[in-house]
Parts: structure tokens; sequence; C-alpha cells
């Protein structure tokens, strides 16, 4: 069990480690009060943008476009929002995507 339990341990390491697309939107400085945890930012390919309203400065939310079996962006992967700011883009999200 000792071998079979490293193994995936190797495996995940590996796969952490190894980030094919970049995550540059979501390490912004203007966004980086938008995520809860830094360990799960959304892919810059995927990622959800907000239409820009009122005097925001940025289009971002930790959310991601997910693909379905039969349609692209089906779904929508996203953190719970953290205070006003987060729940407000959420909601906007939300609405913008017809969820």
């Amino acid at each position: 069990i000792h071998d079979i339990a490293e193994t995936f341990f190797r495996e995940y390491k590996s796969c952490s480690a190894n980030k094919p697309f970049s995550q540059i939107q979501a390490k912004r400085a203007v966004n980086r009060g938008k995520n809860r945890c830094l360990n799960s930012l959304p892919f810059d390919h995927n990622r959800v943008q907000l239409r820009r309203r009122g005097d925001f400065q940025t289009d971002y939310i930790n959310a991601s476009f997910v693909d379905g079996y039969i349609r692209r962006k089906a779904y929508i992967c996203a953190q719970s929002p953290f205070n006003a700011a987060t729940a407000s883009d959420f909601w906007a999200m939300v609405d913008q995507c017809g969820v």
C-alpha cells in the first residue's frame, strides 16, 4: 500500500507543478484581492470575463467556463463570494451569463 500511495503522491506533485496554461489575469495586482485561495486560479483562456460596469477597473472574476459533453461553455466553475465586492461580481456574472 505504501508503494501505491507514493505513486499517487508523485503523480499529484507532477500534475500540480505542471501548469500548461497561463494565469496572468488572476495574478495581476488589481485582481489578487478577488481570489480566495492562490492555489485555485482560473486559466486565461477559459475564464469568465465580466462586462465592465460603472467605474470598475477590471473584468476579472475567479470563475471559468467548463465545456460539457455536447455544448462548449456549458458550465461555470467559480469560487464562492467572500466579501461585498466578490458577491457583486458573482451576481453580475450570473446575470450576464444567464445562469
